[in-house]
């Protein structure tokens, strides 16, 4: 095209035109460049650079030849996300919170647990309700930008499955080694009650055998 003028809303911000580029702003303002086909850059972009956005594009003979208008939606990076948590009789409250930079900021947050997850968007927090300790992960998104806060959350008082497990692994050796030594007592005493009878038994045999006198 032979000319290609930029405008956001109603105020012009650029032209080119045979190749030559004339600012209707001033340069740092708009922090932008046209190039030779026509294409707007904007550097640096921030939530600022938002709005309307209208090119037209003009024949040499000054024709209209190209209008058209797009939205520009510039989004920021998602804040930090904070995992905290809190048990109460042994259920553990595991909770996502963001703070937003400005309120008309939009993300998604996803709590994650092994294969439990739960996401919302458009919220500042996300709480999990459960009996289970673990590593928790907390995800928070959008379309340019994601940030995650893990943590290895346990509840006070609550027995993890290796440590209960553990205990009652125990608790059948000791049952196990228990009746083990009651049996061997108990074998022993007969073997001995069995000895102290066969030796009687010899003994009388004995006496009849050598009779006095």
């Amino acid at each position: 095209m032979h000319e290609t003028v930029w405008s956001r809303g109603n105020e012009k911000l650029l032209q080119i035109k045979d190749k030559k580029i004339k600012y209707y702003v001033e340069k740092t303002q708009c922090r932008c460049k046209v190039l030779l086909n026509g294409t707007l850059r904007i550097e640096r972009l921030v939530k600022e650079d938002s709005g309307i956005y209208k090119v037209s594009a003009y024949d040499k003979n000054g024709k209209l030849k190209a209008d058209e208008t797009l939205v520009l939606i510039v989004l920021e990076p998602v804040p930090q996300p904070i995992l905290s948590s809190e048990c109460v009789n042994k259920t553990l409250y595991v909770k996502c919170t963001v703070k937003k930079t400005t309120e008309d900021q939009v993300f998604t947050i996803e709590l994650t647990q092994d294969k439990v997850n739960k996401s919302q968007t458009n919220v500042t927090e996300v709480e999990f309700t459960t009996r289970h300790s673990g590593r928790y992960r907390c995800i928070v998104k959008n379309q340019v930008s994601k940030k995650t806060t893990e943590k290895e959350i346990k509840c006070p008082g609550q027995l993890d499955l290796y440590l209960i497990l553990c205990i009652a692994g125990g608790a059948v050796f000791f049952v196990v080694f228990v009746i083990l030594l009651i049996y061997c007592i108990k074998k022993k005493k007969t073997d001995r009650l069995e000895d102290k009878l066969l030796l009687e038994s010899l003994a009388k045999a004995t006496c009849y055998e050598h009779p006095q006198g």
